[in-house]
């Protein structure tokens, strides 16, 4: 045998799992959901937490989605942001308002900000596109 009968080449791909992991790890959000969606009903073959937690690692259950919606979001949003300003020990001193736009294309007749099972829906409306295409309704992200 010559030495290049022994050299083998062995690639593993591992893409960006354990890193979001150890983030999703550190910020405690499995916990976070844990508590935010405790209950599941009968027709759930997996808890609603341990769902969305899937679904922040690429894997989407829709039906995860709905008890996310039915949860007190505004508090799940807070309440993982205290834990990364005190988990990454975060300067809070200056805030950096941003915003963005996604655009829609078709009617979203039922997207008017309305209340279903006592939960605000979001409002896709027509206004001043960063892609200046004023036919087209468009959702504003606003984050502080």
């Amino acid at each position: 045998m010559n030495n290049a009968e022994f050299l083998e080449l062995k690639s593993k791909s591992i893409d960006a799992l354990p890193i979001i992991n150890h983030f999703i790890d550190r910020l405690d959000i499995d916990e976070i959901l844990k508590y935010a969606m405790p209950h599941a009903d009968s027709s759930n073959h997996i808890m609603p937490h341990t769902s969305i937690g899937m679904l922040l690692r690429n894997i989407i259950i829709g039906q995860a989605l709905e008890k996310l919606f039915d949860t007190d979001r505004a508090s799940l949003m807070t309440e993982i942001v205290l834990k990364a300003v005190r988990e990454f020990n975060l300067e809070m001193e200056q805030f950096h308002n941003d915003s963005t736009s996604i655009t829609f294309h078709g009617n979203y007749e039922g997207a008017i900000g309305s209340k279903i099972r006592g939960q605000e829906t979001l409002k896709i409306t027509h206004g001043h596109n960063k892609d200046h295409r004023p036919d087209l309704k468009q959702l504003v992200f606003d984050c502080i």
